[in-house]
Parts: structure tokens; C-alpha cells; sequence
């Protein structure tokens, strides 16, 4: 697996600003060529600039995997229009704003918070084609921030319990690592962009943190 660390709009925290699968990359606008270049390289993706919402922030409000994207409701028409245009299936959410934070998806299994409501969860499930399985990480509701899910792996906040990691290996026949990325965040999610070719870390990763990162991520945990 290629990894390497990388800034969005300069800033490390790059998890926050993308959101990638294994064939496209949403990123904000005004990105640096340099960034395009590496996302490219590294996760071997189209790239395609957009806001939602009129934010930059798309790792936040969207989630996706190759059957599509889900986005707030609060995503303008033109935004909308913007992405099927280009050939992406996408559905708004209604009632949910930063599903980035609270949910991780590969194209297989998904993990979510337990503050989602029934409806939300079957509209997900629907829409990507996955089991969504209801769990906390580190005693917190923020799953999609916790905890990447590739198709080789996971990595998760390295303050989650035994119960709360055997329940991601059980849900989703991966295996996987805690750690954290960026020096110390345990919010990973918020650090990471990764596929299963590839994945990026936020500029101030250590290389303690790249090892398992790379380890989990490529299916060697």
C-alpha cells in the first residue's frame, strides 16, 4: 500500500476537507497542484473539486463508497446538480448534518452512531448497499471520526476498548489497528484519506503512527 502524508488547503487535518473511494476523491475547491497530484497518485482516484453546503469541509458532511454519496439536505441544488453531472449518485439526508462524523463505510460494511435514527440507517444501507452495524469507539458517539475502514482494514482511536474492537472485526471481517495520526489526534478520521490502494496522513503524522496506519490499512494488522 502507497501512503504518505499530505495537507489539504494547508492544513493537516485533511480527513476533514475530502472525502475518497476507490474510484473518485470529492475535494474543496482551490486545492494546490501539488495536492491534486498527490491524492492522485496515492489513491489512484479521479479528483473532482465541489463544496457542499457552501463549505469546504466535505469529509464532515458526506459519506460514500462506490454506489455513491450521502450529504445533508442542506446541500445546495447546484451543488447537487454539480456532482450528477458527473455521473455520481448522491441523496440527500434530512435531519443529519456531519455524517462524515458519525459514520465509516467501505464498499462492504459500515459502522454508525447510535444517535442515528432507524430511518437515517436504512437510507444509508439503501443507498451504498451495506450492513450498517450501531456501535460506540472510545465510549464516544463520533464513529466516523474514530475509526477509517479500507478494504483491507481498519484503524480506530487508539482509546477504544476490547468489546468496542471486537465488535468492528466481528461486523466487518477486517482487522485492524488503534492509533492515533497527526501527533497524538485519537480522532483519525479526521487525519486519514484511504482506499485500498492507497492512503494519505495528515501532515504531522508520526512515523510510528504511518507504520500502523499502513499496516492496518493494507490487511498486514
Amino acid at each position: 500500500m502507497k501512503i504518505q502524508k499530505l495537507t489539504i488547503k494547508g492544513s493537516p487535518f485533511i480527513g476533514v476537507f475530502a472525502r475518497t473511494t476507490e474510484t473518485i476523491s470529492l475535494v474543496p475547491h482551490g486545492l494546490s497542484s501539488k495536492e491534486k497530484k498527490t491524492l492522485q497518485q496515492i489513491l489512484e482516484t479521479e479528483i473532482i473539486p465541489c463544496s457542499l453546503a457552501n463549505s469546504s469541509l466535505i469529509g464532515i458532511l458526506a459519506i460514500g463508497n462506490q454506489k455513491g454519496f450521502l450529504v445533508p439536505s442542506i446541500i445546495e441544488p447546484r451543488e447537487l446538480e454539480f456532482l450528477q453531472e458527473r455521473g455520481i449518485k448522491i441523496s440527500a439526508l434530512n435531519g443529519v448534518e456531519a455524517i462524515g462524523n458519525l459514520v465509516s463505510v467501505n464498499d462492504c460494511h459500515g459502522l454508525c452512531s447510535p444517535a442515528l435514527s432507524s430511518q437515517t440507517i436504512q437510507k444509508i444501507e439503501k443507498n451504498l448497499e451495506i450492513k450498517l452495524t450501531k456501535t460506540r469507539i472510545a465510549e464516544s458517539d463520533l464513529v466516523g471520526a474514530a475509526c477509517v475502514l479500507s478494504g483491507k482494514g481498519f484503524v480506530c482511536n487508539a482509546n477504544a476498548n476490547k468489546t468496542e474492537v471486537l465488535k468492528i472485526q466481528k461486523s466487518t471481517r477486517l482487522k485492524g489497528n488503534l492509533t492515533s495520526a497527526n501527533f497524538g489526534d485519537p480522532f483519525i478520521g479526521n487525519s486519514i484519506l484511504a482506499n485500498s490502494k492507497g492512503a494519505v496522513v495528515g501532515l504531522h503524522s508520526t512515523p510510528h503512527e504511518i507504520m500502523a496506519i499502513e499496516e492496518a490499512l493494507s490487511g498486514e494488522a
